[in-house]
């Protein structure tokens, strides 16, 4: 959406009113987005006040011709907004092939033989070509548009810079040095993303609420199970090797209770257990840290929103003695990376023993006991009821992270 410098702020001012929220790129554009939850639809505007083409070397569009475009538009048939006339099209058009993208696609051809099968204003036309490179240059160019020899016109690039290079005023240069330099600064920088924690007891709906989040058009999501029984170290399958699978009979689970990390217990008495437990631990928290980067650190730097269904905060749910000692706490919330939101998901233990069938309500209800004391630690968390609809649970989850999101992507 090109704008005049002057309409910017009242531009402004009315997404703002109507709830867009507004980013600014690096220059010139500023980008408004509005999200309708319940539709799963993401309004974006790319406005800009100032036009650029190049692809290294971004060159500005003569601040005259820029108004010239304005106040020539045309009204899109019976819509509410305007369109570049057939000329500024044409040549908008023609420098994003040949200066942005070094090539002229087929659909990019198609639409340059229509604009150009058009009754063009040939005097503006030779107008603009006068004040981007010369007059004999553009009427050369536009020889070759009418005789569709696109490959020669791509083949002009450098002698267009050149021209548009020899016309640019010290105004205009020092504008292009500083787009270079927020390019280079936000290559260096990267996107940060979003990381989003799911967390509760069994049958809460983590991982149905994950995957539904995933589905959204308005983020670019990767789902990653989190649980202790994902892990990357090969090393896991020694420890059990040595020390006893916990589907083995001397470790068989309770009756109603889930067979996981949480619940199980070390086959060794006396010192040699708290030491087993101890490097366990230790095993455990190196993995989360692998885990951490590969699919947290790694995914959210390009810009993806990670939800994780589950999170390390589960090892603190377990009952060995290991896991409940105020140091192992210590470090786990505080030194562990934290999500930029924590979701608990909350239902009556019986809705979450009819959906799981496991554990008992006495075992859920002490679960949800603990995500409540150690969520006092956590900033950004959230309690979502999930005994009403997925939908609304979906909803109310986008909502909170959307803001955030677009933030840290963009």
């Amino acid at each position: 959406m090109l704008v005049l410098n002057k309409d910017l702020a009242k531009l402004k001012t009315i997404l703002l009113k109507h709830g867009f929220i507004l980013m600014s790129g690096i220059y010139p554009h500023i980008f408004a987005f509005y999200y309708l939850d319940k539709l799963d639809i993401l309004i974006k505007f790319d406005i800009i006040s100032k036009l650029f083409f190049g692809n290294k070397l971004k060159l500005p569009y003569p601040q005259e011709l820029e108004r010239k475009i304005i106040y020539r538009r045309k009204k899109y048939g019976q819509k509410t907004f305007y369109i570049p006339s057939p000329e500024d099209e044409l040549v908008s058009l023609l420098l994003h092939c040949i200066s942005d993208k070094n090539s002229i696609k087929s659909e990019y051809g198609k639409r340059l033989a229509e604009l150009t099968n058009t009754k063009l204003d040939a005097l503006y036309l030779n107008y603009v070509f006068d004040q981007l490179i010369d007059s004999i240059t553009g009427s050369d160019i536009v020889n070759l548009l009418i005789k569709c020899k696109y490959d020669e016109l791509v083949s002009m690039r450098k002698k267009i810079r050149k021209l548009r290079i020899s016309k640019m005023k010290w105004g205009s240069v020092i504008v292009t040095l500083k787009i270079l330099s927020m390019r280079a600064k936000r290559k260096l920088i990267g996107r940060k993303g979003l990381r989003v924690a799911l967390l509760g007891p069994d049958g809460s709906g983590k991982t149905t609420l994950a995957n539904e989040i995933a589905k959204k058009k308005a983020f670019n999501s990767k789902y990653v199970y989190m649980g202790n029984n994902n892990h990357i170290l090969p090393t896991r399958r020694v420890l059990k090797l040595i020390f006893g699978n916990r589907n083995s009979k001397n470790n068989k689970p309770k009756s109603g209770m889930r067979n996981s990390n949480q619940d199980a217990t070390i086959p060794v008495k006396g010192k040699g257990r708290e030491v087993i437990a101890v490097l366990r631990f230790v095993h455990d928290l190196i993995d989360y840290y692998l885990r951490y980067y590969i699919y947290n650190y790694l995914n959210s730097k390009k810009g993806w929103l990670v939800i994780n269904d589950r999170y390390i905060y589960d090892m603190l749910l377990s009952r060995d003695i290991v896991y409940n000692l105020p140091i192992v706490k210590k470090i786990i919330l505080r030194f562990y990376p934290a999500p930029d939101f924590a979701f608990i998901l909350k239902a009556p233990a019986e809705i979450m023993l009819i959906r799981k069938g496991e554990h008992t309500i006495n075992i859920l209800n002490a679960m949800e006991e603990k995500y409540r004391t150690f969520s006092e630690y956590l900033q950004n968390c959230f309690y979502i009821p999930t005994n009403n609809s997925i939908d609304e649970s979906v909803n109310q989850i986008s909502l909170i992270i959307f803001e955030k999101y677009i933030r840290n992507s963009v």
